[in-house]
């Protein structure tokens, strides 16, 4: 087989990127038009990269930012085909291109991003859901791990189509300076649902969290709403944006005293109001799959689910692979009382190990574990397995696989003295 060769396309090369056709069920992305109008801007040659045999295209992936970037914000959604070495020529392909798009993975706060954009019913089709487990196995070998699934939406102001009348159980008005709006962000980021927001205060903490938010609100200010109930207290935020796309919700917050009340729905539809009397014809928006109080709300004031998006991150330092918190504390730990960690966790050949000690007698009281992709700790199948391996008699130095409902594995090994190393197998 002809050596693999990945490189960023030159500037007389784009025919060679979009050459490419072995699609998978997921389509083409970035689709040829997209790519093509967003050239020079978004989208670079040189932020373009191919993996090649025998100067045909194998596999490409474009990253994107802003025109004045000097590095790109996001890796875009990556096209591997469906040859039977698709996954390793991904991976080559990715660890590659990535390595050279964050400066050896120096990235500001993790970027760039993997955005892998699916279609809206992904998961009701066999074939799509092997093309995302294929791009996840990527990601996963190539040093990056999944955050969230998203939902793109969109409210078109088709003909006959209005936006629900507003409630009016809230009062607004216009945010004062970007203090009072610095206070009330970092008021609803305490407890949020939105997985970037999570990530950020695990990471740095709730202030440096909020400003992160307010750094990357659209203008003008003269838009931000604070909303107040009767009684003068403050609510929450609503933030409609006009981005050079278009108008968009960039973002809704409710304040944790105030939650449960259905009030993001009344902000929602503030800030979409807004837009539509300022001459909005169309407006976007996004949120967590996982924030189902948030989607409902959307699904109420007339927005429609238009994308889905699968976003991975850069494993940073303190990051590790699935199976390990990116705490002090792995979830195993906290999650079997029965398992207490000796040593740090390593990583070996693309393996998280940890060396632990297993008490056997309280094995009963270990609740169900399922290493998910971003290592809730919660679900079944995992300690079932743990569960099974301890009480048999086990050979020494004896390796079990413990299969979980990810699709991957656990493996088990016991020197002596009663040492167990568990391993991740990614």
């Amino acid at each position: 087989m002809p050596a693999l060769v990945v490189r960023p396309i030159d500037p007389d090369e784009v025919d060679l990127f979009t050459s490419f056709t072995d699609t998978s069920p997921l389509g083409l992305k970035p689709p040829l038009a997209m790519y093509l109008d967003g050239l020079h801007t978004w989208y670079r040659p040189e932020w373009s990269w191919v993996a090649l045999r025998d100067g045909q295209v194998v596999a490409r992936v474009a990253f994107s930012g802003p025109p004045d970037a000097q590095l790109p914000l996001v890796m875009g959604s990556m096209e591997i085909g469906t040859r039977p070495d698709r996954v390793e020529t991904g991976v080559a392909l990715v660890r590659t291109a990535y390595a050279a798009m964050t400066g050896s993975g120096a990235g500001e706060g993790g970027r760039p991003e993997y955005r892998q954009f699916l279609p809206v019913d992904w998961h009701e089709h066999a074939g799509m859901r092997a093309a995302v487990a294929d791009r996840r196995a990527v990601a996963r070998l190539a040093g990056l791990r999944f955050l969230v699934e998203r939902v793109e939406l969109s409210w078109p102001a088709e003909s006959g189509r209005a936006l629900p009348p507003r409630p009016g159980r809230l009062a607004f008005r216009p945010v004062g300076d970007d203090a009072e709006l610095l206070a009330v962000v970092r008021g609803t980021v305490d407890g949020t649902l939105d997985a970037h927001a999570r990530r950020d205060v695990a990471k740095a903490g709730v202030e440096a969290a909020a400003r992160a938010i307010v750094e990357e609100l659209p203008g003008p200010r003269s838009l931000v709403q604070l909303a107040y109930d009767p009684a003068g207290s403050c609510v929450g935020i609503a933030v409609p944006g006009l981005r050079p796309w278009g108008a968009d919700i960039s973002y809704v917050g409710v304040l944790p005293e105030h939650r449960g009340n259905g009030y993001a729905e009344e902000l929602l539809l503030e800030a979409s109001h807004l837009l539509v009397e300022g001459g909005a014809t169309e407006i976007g928006a996004a949120t967590d799959v996982d924030n189902a109080p948030m989607a409902a709300a959307f699904a109420r004031c007339g927005y429609v689910v238009v994308d889905r998006l699968m976003v991975h991150v850069r494993a940073g330092r303190g990051q590790q692979h699935r199976g390990l918190a990116r705490g002090p504390s792995p979830p195993i730990m906290s999650c079997f009382p029965a398992v207490h960690r000796m040593a740090d966790g390593v990583v070996l050949a693309g393996q998280v190990r940890f060396p632990v000690r297993l008490d056997a007698s309280s094995l009963g009281g270990c609740p169900w574990w399922n290493d998910r992709e971003n290592d809730q700790g919660s679900g079944r199948h995992g300690a079932a397995a743990v569960r099974l391996c301890a009480q048999r008699s086990v050979r020494k130095n004896a390796v079990r696989s413990l299969p979980n409902s990810s699709g991957s594995s656990w493996a088990a090994k016991w020197p002596p003295r009663g040492m167990a190393v568990y391993r991740v197998r990614l």
